[in-house]
């Protein structure tokens, strides 16, 4: 039986990582989560000293190893050279200078999981099995559990969960196999139908110094090339090595292990605010591997929230610290204050919330009204209907509703137009917004109330702020608006369309004449396009760090007199805010289906496109173009000007 004192959780992780880590840390350590009760590991190439003390405090450890080794590597400025960031360098520092910077870049965020050879060295032998895995995971079920099963089975081999997607010919995957079998013998390598993806995988301290020794071979000894034209790392080292040592490795079982990329998130379901479910088996997935952004669709509170005072950084990273922050945005609800968020306010949130928690999982439709008036509609019948209402002190209050009071400072907007704090802090563009979310509301209130832009941003950004967070913990499939003023009505109107849920704004208490409760929800919830079952056309967008023309190109599209029509936008692995945009259209517009990809490859793109389309005929589109002239109303195979098929 293993010993739980004897296993480890190691992750990579630098000083800003370390705040991102913040889920990971909670889940893996929440009894009713992770239940994680071995050590915690940080292997890192730099850590600020607050990284260090809050660690910690925490009770994580942590080895730090800058990989100095790497340097010594013959082709070390070659790699520097291809990565992106140098061009950024070299205009402002000396090559010399600007060679260092880049490769230690691509040393942080692409080998960094050498660091495992020197702490197997060091703290090995104190354990029998570890994971070792990125900072980006959420645990649902006991990790012992997990490790035990395994360690049972075999502990010297890697045991892994691959991506969904398979590496077809034309993907970038296949391509970088292609490009190592056009330089060495591969006739009796097998590189599987699947990338193997070591955002988290398990097994003995032994079996991962193995593997990653070879890891460091092949990277000092293998066609330079590959590192610097066709962009391998060590996921693409850890790959040939399970083809040249297939008995190395060993799958889960499926549903153990999901990674939210490359075709993840077609195999999981979020059936309940933070709870997972595998759809092919039905279970919880003990590990969550978001892979970056890929939490944004889901009810997880985002981790990237960085503040100035905590310990993450210190004066010697302030640079750094500088390019996250405008990366994120501090959240004033995070915590409380007599003049913001009360402490009234927080038990009320945390009241609803459990409550609201009991009740997800009966099958009722869920809505949620948000009021600035004392009273709610009547005549709701509640064996249909679970509700929640958040807005000023109501005082006819009903058993069967749902109460969160709204945060004190937007229970009155002038408070906040009032506070030139607010104003400079929250009075700017959030990032990850596409700027036609912002242009919707802006222009309306600042039109009807003569307020500045700074005063009207502020506003929008505190509703925004708290309402979408409740929108993605609620989750409800109708949204009533009663008793603001139009310009701010539109905007929680707003908020709640580039969420992806209907809302409306009734007059008064009332609902129409001749129409039940339940009738009316129905009719309002016909706002959203619907998708067409057998679209006339379909059109293909492959969509790379486009957030400049996106927007105005889907609108292009989606505004053709011919309605019959699929649009499938493909994200090409963009690091800007294009899938932010793609989000916000596919939301009220069911036409649009969007399909995400790792890696950047056109031709991968359309392929992926003509595989699901379901048109009689194809139009294919660059996401920087507008259509100008309209779709058939009959298309037809004389017209190629505009049909492709």
């Amino acid at each position: 039986m293993l010993n739980k004192k004897r296993t480890a959780v190691v992750f990579t992780a630098n000083t800003p990582h370390v705040a991102h880590a913040s889920l990971m840390l909670d889940s893996l350590k929440d009894e009713n989560k992770g239940n994680f009760q071995g050590d915690i590991w940080v292997i890192s190439t730099g850590l600020s000293v607050r990284a260090q003390n809050f660690l910690d405090s925490i009770g994580v450890k942590f080895l730090i190893n800058r990989l100095s080794s790497l340097n010594e590597w013959k082709n070390w400025k070659l790699v520097a050279e291809s990565i992106p960031e140098y061009e950024e360098f070299i205009n402002e520092k000396d090559r010399e200078e600007s060679l260092k910077q880049a490769f230690e870049i691509y040393r942080n965020k692409r080998m960094s999981k050498l660091i495992i050879l020197d702490w197997v060295k060091k703290f090995g032998d104190s354990y029998d099995f570890i994971a070792l895995c990125d900072n980006d995971l959420y645990f649902q079920r006991d990790v012992h559990s997990l490790f035990e099963y395994y360690y049972s089975q075999d502990a010297d081999r890697i045991y892994y969960w691959q991506e969904e997607n398979e590496m077809l010919p034309g993907t970038s995957l296949w391509e970088k196999n292609f490009h190592y079998s056009s330089r060495y013998d591969a006739s009796k390598l097998e590189f599987g139908k699947n990338e193997i993806n070591i955002g988290f995988i398990m097994g003995s301290v032994n079996i991962l110094y193995q593997v990653f020794c070879d890891v460091k071979i092949d990277f000092f000894y293998l066609d330079i090339e590959l590192f610097t034209k066709y962009k391998w790392h060590d996921q693409d080292l850890v790959r040939l090595n399970r083809a040249k040592h297939p008995e190395r490795y060993a799958l889960v079982q499926e549903g153990a292990i999901v990674h939210i990329c490359n075709g993840g998130m077609k195999v999981v379901e979020e059936k309940y605010p933070q709870e997972f479910y595998h759809l092919r088996t039905g279970e919880k997935p003990f590990v969550i591997h978001f892979a970056g952004g890929n939490w944004k669709p889901y009810s997880i509170k985002p981790p990237y929230v960085i503040e100035p005072d905590n310990y993450y950084f210190s004066q010697e990273l302030k640079e750094q610290y500088d390019v996250i922050r405008k990366g994120s945005f501090q959240n004033l609800f995070d915590d409380t204050t007599d003049k913001y968020f009360t402490e009234q306010n927080k038990e009320s949130k945390i009241n609803a919330r459990r409550e609201w928690i009991k009740l997800a999982k009966n099958g009722k439709r869920k809505i949620l009204i948000v009021s600035n008036i004392e009273a709610v509609p009547n005549n709701i019948d509640f064996d249909l209907y679970d509700i929640v209402v958040t807005g000023k002190n109501i005082i006819e209050k009903n058993p069967n509703i749902v109460y969160e009071d709204f945060p004190i400072i937007l229970q009155d907007i002038n408070l906040i137009i009032k506070d030139q704090y607010l104003v400079r802090t929250y009075g700017m563009q959030l990032p990850n917004i596409p700027d036609e979310f912002y242009q919707e509301m802006i222009r309306p209130v600042i039109t009807e109330n003569n307020h500045t832009v700074r005063e009207t941003m502020a506003v929008t950004n505190l509703f925004f702020l708290y309402l979408s967070d409740m929108l993605a913990f609620y989750r409800p499939e109708l949204v009533f608006i009663l008793g603001f003023l139009k310009p701010w009505e539109n905007i929680i109107k707003n908020i709640c369309q580039w969420r992806g849920i209907t809302a409306h704004c009734p007059e008064g208490l009332k609902l129409p004449e001749g129409l039940t409760f339940d009738s009316y929800c129905d009719r309002i919830g016909e706002n959203r396009i619907e998708a067409v079952k057998d679209p006339i056309v379909s059109v293909i967008m492959p969509v790379y760090n486009s957030e400049m023309y996106l927007s105005a190109s889907i609108n292009s599209i989606c505004r053709q007199t011919l309605t019959s029509f699929e649009l499938i936008c493909i994200n090409n692995g963009s690091t800007d805010d294009s899938q932010a945009i793609l989000d916000y259209f596919a939301a009220y517009d069911l036409r649009i289906r969007i399909h995400y990809q790792e890696e950047p490859n056109q031709r991968a793109a359309r392929n992926w496109g003509y595989t699901h389309a379901k048109g009689k005929y194809v139009y294919l589109i660059d996401s920087d173009v507008c259509m100008t002239s309209p779709f058939s109303n009959a298309p037809s195979p004389t017209i190629p000007e505009y049909i492709s098929f």
